[in-house]
Formats: C-alpha cells, sequence, structure tokens
C-alpha cells in the first residue's frame, strides 16, 4: 500500500474533525524530544501519525457494520502516562501506549511471539486480557484487520 497511513485509511473510517479541538497541527519538536527522551525507538508508524496531527481521532463512518473509535496520544500525553498509570508498563513491559478509547488502551506491544497492535482495559492491564488486534497500526487502519473482516482475526 503507498501512501501515508492517513491518506490511505480503511474507506469505512474518518478523521474525526469535530471532535479533534481547535488545535489540529504536528507534535512541536519539544514534545517529539521529550517523548525520545523516554522511548528512544518509538514504533515508526505513531511517528508518521503525531508528525501530522498529534491531536488525532479516528472513527468509524455512520452506517458501518463495525464500531471503530480512538483517540491518538499526544508526545506529551504517552509520556504523562508513564506517571498517571504507572502500572501499564510494570504489567505489559516494553509496550509503547498510543491511544485510547475511554478506558481501554491501544499499544503495540509482544505477547508469546505475536507483535502488534492489542488493546486492554487500563484498570486490568495483563497479557490474559490483552486482545491482539492487528500486526501494525496501519494494517489496522488502512487494511482493516482486526475489525472490518471479523472472520480472520
Amino acid at each position: 500500500m503507498s501512501g501515508g497511513i492517513l491518506d490511505s485509511l480503511h474507506p469505512d473510517l474518518r478523521i474525526a474533525w469535530e471532535k479533534m479541538g481547535s488545535y489540529v497541527g504536528p507534535a512541536s519538536a519539544e514534545e517529539l524530544e521529550k517523548l525520545l527522551k523516554y522511548f528512544p525507538d518509538p514504533p515508526a508508524e505513531y511517528l508518521e501519525l503525531i508528525q501530522r496531527y498529534k491531536d488525532l481521532q479516528i472513527e468509524s463512518k455512520e452506517g458501518t457494520r463495525e464500531y471503530v473509535y480512538f483517540s491518538l496520544l499526544s508526545p506529551l500525553d504517552v509520556v504523562s502516562w508513564l506517571e498517571w498509570y504507572s502500572w501499564l508498563q510494570v504489567e505489559l513491559p516494553g509496550s509503547f501506549f498510543f491511544a485510547q478509547d475511554g478506558d481501554m488502551a491501544y499499544f503495540i506491544g509482544e505477547n508469546e511471539g505475536r507483535e502488534g497492535v492489542y488493546h486492554v482495559q487500563i484498570s486490568a492491564p495483563d497479557w490474559t486480557y490483552a486482545d491482539y488486534i492487528a500486526p501494525s497500526i496501519r494494517a489496522w487502519l488502512c487494511d482493516g484487520v482486526g475489525w472490518a473482516d471479523k472472520e480472520n482475526l
């Protein structure tokens, strides 16, 4: 698939412009610097997204079969989660939390040889309760892996 993730979103997804507030620009150099201080090697796909919109929200279009929604964590939010939800890194070490939907956290992680996008309740972060979604952010958002074709999970 060519083009950036946001230029290649699955046809059932849309950027929720009306939910993003008045500032929809990219992360600043200072924000990226702070992120890299704590996470020297963040996922490239996360970096691609925040270099366009640091406060991105994506949802399924009205009338689609499967509901998808998430709010991308800005670089400062990713770092703040280390303090706010310190147990996440204890229970799921090495994971990179990049988005949320209410009390659900989305992260890149690896469990039993399966690396990719997972989601888990913030209050119960355990691999037992973490659901594998897709091998990458691109596969999830552009190809619909993990939601558009439930039979292929």
